[in-house]
């Protein structure tokens, strides 16, 4: 990412897309775009499938297993929220939301750490535990590369700052603060938990009234990204769809054009989710680079042969996944 800001920089402040096509041509860019727009598409998949399966299982522990909906009730729920969302043209109205998502899932990580530790604390560690896990290991991978949904902002966050000459170091504090906070919720998780742990960590927590609460925070917080994480695509995709017609502003025939276009997007990308609803660290594994000096090419070919090999290596043994008897899928809390 820090390689990607030096470019652009380098470049005139270029975006992606138009980094691409300076280095490489139209072909490039146009390249460069897809990859956007299907990553994110990934990602918002995803999230449909991660809010229906939080959704449901705090519908259940509410109602003591007395109500217990399908996964596809919810997906269609978010559907009718997103498709309204989706047709607001300016980000800064995310702003807001965006803050209290972070908020919230701070609030949850807190939540779900502090249980697992007490978990420790109190048991100790499982007995079944594996160092190393030889044959799905290939999920860490997909999954870790998912972790990094947010590289698509990673431009424009870097033109925002006040100071831009202080945004790499700034993203490797991050970068490794993250990480460290995902080892401790991963690693306490297994831990506290086995081969028992479920994909979705709320799973593990106790039946509380508070434990609904955090939930319910946490489901929210990630439907208040959705609309920011589905943006690149409508904007990749509409400026190739409609790019011989006017403005939204001047025309309404347009811009309700563009409003069926988002709401029908929404709707692909939910039956997509709804198809994978049942393989989630499946689906997040699956959907998961200019220089001068020999050592900045070294690095740059090293980043390439890598995403390259994870690319390879991780589809194909994720989608073979897919179609072989899976003995792992988690149960929800009722059962």
């Amino acid at each position: 990412m820090n390689l990607v800001v030096d470019i652009s920089r380098g470049l005139g402040g270029l975006s992606y897309g138009d980094i691409g096509g300076k280095l490489y041509g139209r072909k490039m860019r146009n390249i460069v775009l897809f990859s956007i727009a299907l990553a994110q598409s990934g990602f918002c998949c995803a999230y449909y499938i991660f809010v229906a399966k939080n959704l449901k299982d705090l519908v259940m522990l509410i109602s003591n297993c007395n109500l217990v909906l399908p996964e596809w009730f919810f997906i269609i729920f978010q559907v009718l929220v997103f498709i309204p969302l989706s047709w607001v043209r300016k980000l800064n109205y995310f702003s807001l939301p965006c803050l209290i998502a972070s908020v919230f899932i701070f609030l949850s990580v807190a939540y779900i750490l502090f249980y697992n530790v007490a978990i420790l604390y109190t048991s100790g560690p499982e007995k079944d535990i594996l160092l190393f896990n030889s044959e799905s290991f290939h999920l860490f991978i997909g999954t870790s590369l998912f972790s990094l949904e947010g590289i698509c902002l990673i431009l424009p966050i870097a033109d925002s700052m006040k100071k831009p000459e202080k945004f790499n170091n700034t993203l490797s504090v991050c970068i490794i603060t993250i990480l460290v906070i995902f080892g401790l919720i991963g690693g306490t998780g297994y831990l506290a938990f086995g081969n028992r742990v479920s994909n979705i960590a709320f799973l593990n927590l106790p039946d509380t009234y508070l434990t609904s609460i955090i939930q319910f925070l946490y489901g929210l917080s990630i439907a208040l990204s959705f609309p920011i994480t589905i943006y690149p695509t409508i904007q990749i995709m509409e400026t190739r769809l409609f790019h011989f017609s006017v403005s939204g502003r001047v025309s309404n025939a347009v811009k309700w054009k563009k409003n069926l276009f988002r709401a029908f997007l929404m709707s692909v990308l939910a039956a997509v989710a709804f198809f994978g609803s049942a393989y989630l660290d499946k689906f997040t594994s699956l959907v998961g680079y200019y220089a001068k000096s020999k050592t900045e090419k070294i690095k740059d070919w090293l980043i390439l042969v890598f995403g390259i090999l994870s690319l390879l290596f991780n589809s194909v043994i994720t989608i073979n996944d897919f179609f072989e008897e899976d003995n792992d899928i988690q149960n929800d809390r009722c059962s």
